[in-house]
């Protein structure tokens, strides 16, 4: 999944496990966004991966 430039502050605002935080703030940044690549190994990476989802749902401009 690819999280735009402006959907990064948000991501690291949901409170997400260590391991896809690391993944967030470790992605190299691009002009269109982070490229992330989560290896899920437990239901709580699952949910993460889930709120990361939902956040890329939202409509631009809106905060949630």
């Amino acid at each position: 999944m690819i999280l735009a430039p402006d959907q990064i502050g948000r991501a690291l605002g949901l409170p997400l496990g260590p391991q896809v935080r690391k993944v967030i703030q470790d992605a190299q940044p691009y002009p269109e966004g982070r490229w992330l690549f989560v290896k899920v190994t437990s239901d709580a990476d699952l949910n993460d991966v889930q709120q990361l989802l939902a956040l890329r749902a939202m409509p631009v401009g809106r905060s949630g």
